[in-house]
């Protein structure tokens, strides 16, 4: 965390006057961590680290504000992506008439056929060394670690993130 507040300083000393930082989201949750349990379920110990991190956070945001607040206006804030994404994870919540839920939220569109391959990897003779679901749109994530454009979509949408955003644009 030290690290992190001496980047961050270093950046708003370039010139930056407000910067967004985002909390750690559940890495636990990530399909590549959730794979040992067939998807169903997230790794507890990856995601108390997050927990660790993201209750330090705020502090930090709390600091640098104090050390360079020359404007009355803060110049971090934190976009909360952990209780965001935890929101899907939980499905529940709506979103603007839509409830776009995800059946299994942990388990990705595209994985490879076996453990040692991943999303993308193919053999030495061209073939594909992975599978790919029917509808992108079902699934939260894409491969391992990255969301899916309908995993954002929602996350973006979802009440933690929309307050985030409004603090950072000053409109609350």
């Amino acid at each position: 965390m030290n690290q992190l507040m001496v980047n961050l300083k270093r950046i708003h000393d370039m010139g930056v006057r407000k910067i967004g930082i985002t909390s750690l989201l559940p890495l636990g949750c990530l399909p590549r961590n959730t794979a040992p349990f067939s998807f169903q379920h997230c790794d507890d110990t990856y995601n108390a680290l997050v927990d660790l991190h993201n209750q330090l956070l705020p502090q930090v945001v709390n600091i640098l504000n104090q050390q360079t607040n020359t404007s009355n206006s803060p110049s971090f804030f934190i976009l909360d992506l952990y209780n965001a994404f935890w929101t899907v994870f939980n499905r529940n919540e709506t979103y603007q008439g839509n409830d776009p839920t995800f059946e299994k939220p942990f388990e990705p569109c595209c994985f490879g056929v076996s453990g040692g391959f991943k999303c993308g990897n193919v053999d030495e003779n061209g073939e594909n060394k992975y599978t790919l679901c029917s509808d992108p749109r079902s699934k939260f994530f894409w491969d391992g670690v990255h969301p899916t454009e309908q995993g954002w979509y929602v996350v973006y949408k979802t009440p933690a993130f929309q307050n985030s955003l409004k603090q950072f644009y000053g409109l609350t």
